[in-house]
């Protein structure tokens, strides 16, 4: 199915290793709207977007298939709790869109300040997502 191959393919086109902290500043001078970014996972990444006026975080281990080691974001959260009380809440939103597989995890997610909380199946990935999407649309 080339569709599918194109899809998956499509992430890595927007894979940028000179993107800075100051992208931040640029995005807010062309846009009045609330800025986010994914793919946090330490408390000192989350501190640093604070500083640069970021209004929203995603925790996530992108699906902790990328990285063997990546932490999962009910850790990261925990940490931001322990180091950097000041982000969640009022001053800043903070999303978390993996490791989240029971309820438990969610309730755990909004007593360490989350604002919200995705409960993700592992057993329905993106590409399947895809694959349905693009037999539908075709």
């Amino acid at each position: 199915m080339p569709e599918l191959a194109a899809l998956q393919r499509l992430p890595l086109a927007f894979i940028n290793a000179g993107i800075d902290s100051h992208i931040f500043e640029r995005v807010q001078g062309i846009t009045d709207l609330p800025i986010a970014t994914k793919g946090i996972q330490c408390y000192e990444d989350a501190a640093l977007a604070f500083d640069h006026g970021v209004d929203g975080i995603v925790l996530s281990d992108h699906g902790g298939r990328s990285q063997d080691t990546a932490q999962p974001p009910l850790l990261t959260l925990l940490e931001i709790d322990k180091f950097a009380p000041h982000i969640p809440g009022k001053n800043m939103q903070v999303f978390v869109d993996e490791g989240i597989r029971r309820g438990t995890d969610v309730i755990k997610a909004l007593a360490l300040g989350a604002t919200a909380s995705a409960l993700v199946d592992p057993r329905f990935s993106v590409w399947q997502a895809a694959s349905v999407l693009t037999e539908c649309v075709v």
